[in-house]
């Protein structure tokens, strides 16, 4: 079930996504443009021209390409085959293998494609409606951009192109991985054009990211703030089961474990935590006046920390949080303890206003307070 999240206001989506893509140093950025957008979608969207116009005036990033082509005079390395086979020499030619510098690469055809489908796509009537000055402005300096990059070409965009070039990026080209991974959401064949028919449909597919965003972001802000206050964090490890190491013929394959995140303090205590994030309308329900989770939720995190005992008296202790994202039931914490293992289940209020608080907030969540 998933719930409306209509008030979590669009810059703190723009905060997680942030920590979901490992680039919060542009927190502190596109402030106009937070204050402008009416949604995720139109704030994706001008924020990519912004930066698109910013790199077009510094200079694009432009690669050598391989070229082969017939020439009158030598360049690059001479393919005599080739030129035999043509008869190239008669015409006084020679077929040349040569490296040229250009800017019409992938990376910056993506962005292209990506802009130009944005604004054939159009805007639905919310984001048309909302300001119709600042909706007239980005159609105006969507349609300037693609000007001034005519001479890149159009191409499809897929997921595995995007991967592809985000790997090739180099330290120094973190404003290239922003637009790349702002591309890689706007190309979604999911998304609503200027055609649906209704605004619902926008909110619905944000909504469908929702889950992995919320999780992305909580792994990685613990990553970066907690790893220097004496904890190890780890996203997505496998926890191996107590089994033998050797398998018969028809054994059973017992299903990996990957808990979302698991915590371990590096000092004497070795104190563990296991975190799963979540994303739904209710914490749980009530059941004969007493409050209870998801049983679903519950049993998967007793599967984590139970099938870990074995392994050290750290593992024994382990605390098993379930982390909420914003619910409809406001501030939730709950606590049990089963077979010795602490138990939480923890809301993380995401409509406040201060981004500050939530990452405090965030943060107490592990250390207490």
């Amino acid at each position: 079930m998933t719930l409306n999240r209509e008030k979590i206001p669009v810059r703190n989506w723009w905060h997680m996504l942030l920590y979901a893509w490992d680039l919060v140093e542009f927190n502190n950025r596109f402030n106009t443009e937070l204050d402008r957008a009416p949604d995720l979608r139109a704030l994706l969207t001008s924020i990519l021209v912004f930066l698109m116009k910013h790199q077009v005036r510094r200079g694009l990033r432009g690669d050598y390409v391989e070229r082969s082509e017939e020439l009158r005079g030598v360049r690059g390395r001479i393919d005599f085959g080739e030129t035999l086979r043509g008869l190239s020499m008669y015409r006084g030619r020679l077929h040349c293998e040569f490296e040229e510098f250009t800017l019409n690469v992938p990376r910056n055809q993506i962005i292209r494609s990506t802009l130009n489908d944005s604004l054939n796509r159009g805007f639905t009537r919310t984001e048309r409606e909302s300001n119709r000055e600042k909706h007239q402005r980005l159609v105006s300096d969507l349609e300037a951009l693609l000007r001034m990059l005519y001479e890149i070409d159009q191409v499809r965009v897929t997921r595995r192109l995007i991967a592809s070039e985000l790997r090739l990026l180099g330290r120094n080209e973190r404003e290239y991985k922003l637009m790349l991974k702002i591309c890689e959401m706007l190309q979604d064949p999911s998304m609503p054009d200027s055609g649906v028919s209704s605004d619902l449909e926008v909110v619905d597919w944000i909504q469908q990211r929702e889950p992995r965003i919320f999780e992305l972001f909580v792994a990685n802000f613990y990553k970066l703030r907690l790893r220097g206050q004496g904890w190890d964090v780890s996203a997505q490890p496998t926890l191996k089961w107590n089994e033998p190491v050797a398998r018969e013929d028809g054994e059973l394959r017992l299903p990996a474990m990957r808990p979302d995140i698991v915590l371990r303090r590096t000092d004497d205590t070795e104190e563990i935590v296991v975190i799963d994030t979540k994303w739904y309308r209710y914490v749980g329900l009530e059941h004969y006046g007493n409050m209870t989770v998801h049983s679903a939720n519950l049993y998967q995190m007793y599967a984590y920390l139970a099938s870990q005992d074995y392994r050290s008296e750290a593992h024994r202790r382990a605390t098993g949080i379930l982390l909420y994202g914003q619910t409809n039931e406001g501030k939730q914490r709950l606590r049990t303890e089963i077979d010795a293992h602490p138990f939480r289940v923890e809301t993380l209020d995401l409509t406040k206003e201060s981004w500050v608080e939530i990452e405090d907030d965030l943060e107490k969540v592990v250390t207490g307070g």
